[in-house]
């Protein structure tokens, strides 16, 4: 892999004049030389929300609220910059880095396993086996490498650019920078599904729509319905009753109030958790909430933590301190849908 560091600088100019450009997020992008830069691409992570410079190098992202996503500015050639949190009303003066090219530091070794199979395991894990999953295309599949450790019973993927998706199921066309990808087995010398105990994937995405018909329309809404984001957002306006899903612990039904307090604040929802157990700080605290949707459809959420924001879109901040398993964690990246789904 590639590991280089970036050197950035970043500038914040309040904008109280424009009350149009103060409710989005805008800046200018410029080379190491204070040039610049046409055509440079920022857009907020997992969101079809993007926009391209123009020749002064500005940008413009139409944001209503504040987001808990990062702001990803990319441009062939450069180092990637990602800043958490961006906020609304402030110009960001940005300064790219050109990209060094590094000898790759993955060793690959001679694998047992055929490209081929590891390719399947990959599509199986990384896209999903729902109908939208299996339609899917990697166009640049040949950028991605495979490692598998017959020690630790581990299948590794890489990339050292974008993965380019074609979703024509769901109407998308998905740009997934991949950071992570993590396939791990009860025993070595395997790559038997029946076997795996554990996979893991992480990176950043942008959405480019290629398909608006009411067919493709439908096919998003059933997708979005009991996935992660909608519980997210019913759970910040407090509407499980009408939308289906339901809070069970130990057994009982009970009310998002009985669990959370819920309050509005600088344009996010605060949840903090109620029953916290006593004798324990927050460091260590935890708590499993059984959620079922639509009546048969069975998930875990544990939290260790007891306070987390949620914003406009349903995305929710400090993601390390929800563990989900169960229905919620089926869907991969084939149905996956941009956080601004929507959202008007």
């Amino acid at each position: 892999m590639k590991y280089i560091k970036n050197l950035v600088i970043i500038s914040f100019i309040c904008v109280l004049s424009n009350n149009v450009l103060a409710q989005n997020i805008f800046g200018e992008i410029y080379d190491e030389n204070n040039e610049p830069l046409l055509g440079a691409t920022a857009y907020i992570e997992g969101t079809s929300l993007g926009s391209m410079t123009n020749q002064r190098g500005f940008f413009e992202i139409i944001v209503s609220s504040e987001i808990n996503a990062s702001l990803i500015i990319s441009y062939i050639g450069y180092e990637k910059i990602i800043i958490q949190k961006p906020k609304l009303g402030l110009k960001y003066k940005i300064y790219l880095k050109p990209k060094t090219e590094e000898l790759n530091e993955v060793v690959l070794n001679e694998s047992i396993f055929s490209r081929k199979r590891m390719m399947r395991v990959f599509k199986e894990q990384f896209l999903g086996e729902t109908i939208s999953g299996k339609k899917c295309i990697i166009e640049n599949e040949n950028e991605i490498y495979f490692y598998y450790d017959a020690k630790s019973k581990k299948l590794e993927a890489y990339s050292d650019v974008p993965l380019v998706i074609d979703n024509p199921y769901l109407g998308y066309k998905v740009y997934y920078d991949l950071s992570r990808f993590e396939v791990n087995y009860t025993e070595a010398l395997t790559l038997d599904s029946n076997l795996i105990y554990s996979s893991v994937y992480s990176g950043d995405s942008r959405f480019v729509e290629t398909d608006t018909t009411a067919t493709v329309v439908k096919r998003r809404d059933r997708a979005f319905e009991g996935s992660i984001t909608h519980f997210m957002r019913e759970l910040k306006n407090n509407n499980f009753s009408e939308k289906g899903f339901q809070i069970f612990e130990d057994g009982y039904i009970s009310i998002p109030e009985e669990h959370f307090t819920i309050q509005d604040t600088l344009g996010m929802t605060k949840l903090t958790m109620l029953s916290t157990p006593k004798n324990r700080t927050d460091l260590n605290f935890k708590k499993t909430l059984n959620i079922v949707y639509k009546y048969n459809e069975q998930s875990k959420i544990t939290f260790s933590a007891s306070t987390f924001y949620i914003d406009h879109f349903g995305l929710f901040s400090d993601y390390e301190i929800m563990l989900f398993s169960g229905v919620l964690t089926d869907k991969r990246i084939g149905d996956l849908l941009p956080s601004n789904y929507g959202i008007n």
